[in-house]
């Protein structure tokens, strides 16, 4: 189902008839010494639209939850100075510079300007969640009474206690300017106590989004592992670039052992990222995650007996653009075949994604990712000359060719395993990779199709041999 057009028909009820109250839970305490940020300054009354149309809801963009945080870096970065009385324009558009100014530029929302929606009227583009815990990075967080909304990026840890935040924001007046667009932090004591409320863009995807790499929920790209004795093991990311240790996502002992292959992605719809993987008897098998770091069974994606037989790659994205998980493989024809999610565990057939005929034969590794900035899923490969190569995605189920990501001359020779997400935090897909020395190391991702050398996500020194898979 489109969430857009539930949203279009829905936005003259909700205008009427608003929102529910939000459900009411033991709230975590910050850290020792956390210090919550000064209290922002109201939106004033006459700011803005405050009433929207259909027009405007289904004028408003379609954008994947990368792009939104680096459309909102696009501001922090140069710290726009907060007013509600003027606004500010780059290649993302022309939008008022208050909070809600910020958050429509983010989301591409319509109309832009000075009219450009406000906290009152921000929610007839999306729908409230549940809970704090449901949010996801791009998410909103929005205090409609008290007058201020910020973008949501992270949870600091698993206790969900500190929220990572951008937003635009003055302790002041209408008329600032401190600070500006920032990235800041809110505890979640400040959030509930202020009633701030978790809001979700109708438009937004989570397609070659962090929303697939993070297990431990707290908004952040990990990696998950087959270790040498076959387990299954978590590496945090810090969304700065590099991992910790974050154990074992599944019983040990090496229950995983003759695994030919696996990715993630939220297969199921629930929010949390899960795991599909050939098993030794070449059917692929669903282990949804808990959402705390661990993966649990789930049964086949596709009917039994042996049919992922000689199939030599899969990874995962939003190939198709209708908001839930695909698959995409090579097969063994050497042919790259879309798999659909249906959004509950499983996939169907969804037939080629680039002329058949072997044209795939050689390459080594596949990923994906939004690496060209455009909201769609794209793959990554090592080609046979052993160069990374970039097939952007179209957005409804099949890839073109897009050139090299990194210079040219089989650089990428003996690089063991290759996977995607925003891993240091600037909204941009980027490429972890073992090296041939068994090195785990970063290539940032530029947005526009290419990688740049990052250096090592974990201490150096071959730690990484013997692992078999990561994604």
């Amino acid at each position: 189902m489109n969430l857009k057009k539930t949203i279009l028909a829905a936005v003259t009820a909700a205008c009427v008839l608003g929102f529910g109250s939000p459900a009411i839970a033991a709230v975590p305490a910050p850290p020792p010494g956390f210090a919550d940020t000064p209290a922002a300054f109201p939106e004033q009354p006459g700011v803005g639209t405050r009433s929207v149309s259909a027009a405007d809801v289904q004028a408003s963009a379609t954008i994947s939850r990368d792009q939104v945080l680096l459309r909102a870096k696009s501001w922090v970065d140069v710290n726009v100075k907060y007013t509600q009385h003027g606004q500010y324009g780059n290649q993302y558009g022309t939008y008022r510079k208050d909070c809600s100014g910020f958050v429509s530029m983010a989301w591409g929302l319509s109309p832009s300007g000075m009219s450009s929606p406000t906290t009152v009227s921000l929610p007839n583009y999306g729908s409230w969640l549940g809970s704090l815990d449901d949010l996801k990075p791009g998410d909103a967080i929005d205090s409609v009474g008290g007058g201020h909304v910020v973008l949501f990026r992270s949870w600091t840890d698993g206790s969900h206690a500190v929220a990572n935040v951008y937003e635009e924001t003055s302790y002041t007046g209408v008329d600032g300017p401190d600070p500006g667009a920032i990235a800041s932090q809110y505890s979640r004591a400040k959030l509930t106590n202020g009633g701030y409320r978790p809001l979700r863009y109708s438009g937004i995807t989570d397609g070659g989004s962090n929303a697939a790499k993070d297990f431990n929920g707290n908004g952040l790209a990990d990696i998950a592992a087959l270790d040498p004795g076959d387990n299954l093991i978590l590496f945090s990311g810090n969304g700065a670039g590099a991992v910790g240790w974050g154990g074992p996502m599944w019983p040990t002992g090496g229950q995983w052992a003759g695994y030919k292959q696996f990715t993630t992605g939220d297969f199921n719809g629930d929010g949390k990222s899960d795991v599909a993987a050939i098993d030794p008897g070449d059917n692929l098998i669903f282990f949804p995650g808990n959402g705390a770091g661990a993966v649990g069974w789930g049964g086949p994606m596709w009917p039994t007996g042996g049919q992922w037989a000689g199939y030599k790659k899969i990874t995962s994205g939003d190939f198709n653009g209708d908001g839930r998980t695909d698959i995409a493989a090579l097969d063994p024809g050497d042919n790259l075949i879309l798999f659909p999610g249906n959004g509950a565990g499983a996939v169907t057939w969804g037939g080629p994604m680039w002329p058949t005929g072997g044209q795939w034969a050689g390459y080594k590794k596949i990923t994906s990712g939004d690496f060209n900035g455009d909201g769609r899923s794209d793959i990554a490969a090592l080609d046979p000359g052993d160069n990374l190569i970039l097939f952007p995605g179209n957005g409804a189920g099949a890839v073109g060719w897009g050139g090299p990501m990194w210079p040219t001359g089989g650089q990428w020779a003996g690089y063991k395993q290759i996977t995607a997400a925003d891993y240091n935090g600037d909204g941009r897909a980027d490429i972890a990779a073992l090296d041939p020395g068994d090195n785990l190391i970063l290539f940032p991702g530029n947005g526009s199709g290419s990688v740049g050398w990052g250096g090592p996500m974990w201490p150096t020194g071959g730690q990484w041999a013997g692992y078999k898979a990561i994604s």
